[in-house]
């Protein structure tokens, strides 16, 4: 499909245009809108450097992805304090985030030889280059910070609520530890940015999917910011929460998948669609053929 626009390349910007599409072939690992984002000194051109940023600023959260500026950013009161609310929100049962000084030696002792290396290396790296810096593990919180020679480490653990001792990250479920990295999304200034998640859905409560995405609305409603999600969770087929145009789905096919919109169905503004995309009247839903009986 062909997209039209206002740019207009005349005289010399449309002959060293084709200079520059001439020279990328040339070069075949390099793609040519970040060739011509380096064109900074040449104000005709000024606009692929903004397309290039803005592709480049994307932000993309796997299953397995985590928000590693965490434990850096929790150090801050004000920010701890957002972070905290949120928990608290989502009634995940913790009340607040504790510092707790620790040594490199106990937080790292259970990795293997392999993993440790790795770490050993990044942090040596990023202590050189940084006063302050953190680590998001699966299973872990750690702050850093440089004070003259030595290297202070501090682990961030939950209080819970009437509970006595401090819990590790390890010990919450995986629907919080989900949410330590997609909450960060509802306060930090992310504006003129679109995060692509995949699977908003894991590890969480339909319940809890729902409001997050409610919230995301709510607080960034006045930014200029957008969130593309994958799921498999129903509960978010609610026409009073998205749009029939922002509801697509994926049908599997022989050579590939088919992407279309709810609009297409051209359904009521005010229809239950949950239910009648579960008796498969949009598709994209699993189709089970009979098993033989030997099975």
């Amino acid at each position: 499909e062909t997209v039209s626009s206002d740019l207009n390349l005349i005289g010399k910007a449309k002959t060293r245009f084709g200079i520059y599409a001439e020279d990328i072939k040339s070069q075949p690992r390099d793609l040519f809108l970040s060739e011509l984002a380096k064109k900074t000194d040449d104000d005709a051109f000024h606009i692929f450097g903004d397309v290039y940023h803005w592709f480049a600023n994307i932000i993309v959260i796997f299953p397995s992805s985590v928000y590693m500026p965490l434990p850096l950013a929790i150090r801050n009161d004000d920010m701890r304090n957002e972070f905290e609310k949120f928990l608290v929100h989502f009634d995940t049962g913790i009340d607040s985030i504790e510092v707790e000084s620790s040594t490199l030696k106990k937080e790292l002792s259970h990795y293997s030889d392999e993993e440790l290396s790795d770490l050993e290396e990044f942090i040596s790296q990023t202590s050189a280059e940084h006063e302050e810096f953190g680590i998001r593990g699966s299973d872990m919180l750690l702050a850093f910070r440089r004070e003259n020679d030595d290297l202070v480490v501090e682990k961030l653990k939950t209080k819970h609520q009437d509970a006595v001792e401090l819990f590790d990250l390890k010990d919450e479920s995986d629907g919080t530890k989900r949410l330590f990295d997609l909450v960060p999304l509802l306060f930090e200034e992310l504006d003129n940015r679109v995060v692509f998640i995949d699977e908003i859905d894991r590890s969480m409560h339909p319940k809890l999917t729902v409001e997050l995405v409610k919230l995301f609305y709510d607080f960034t409603e006045k930014k200029q910011m957008q969130m593309i999600a994958t799921t498999h969770e129903s509960a978010l087929l609610d026409l009073s929460l998205l749009r029939r145009d922002e509801i697509w789905f994926v049908e599997r096919q022989a050579q590939g998948s088919q992407l279309y919109s709810l609009d297409d169905f051209k359904v009521r503004y005010d229809k239950q669609i949950e239910g009648d995309y579960l008796l498969g009247r949009f598709g994209a839903t699993p189709l089970f053929p009979a098993l033989d009986s030997e099975y």
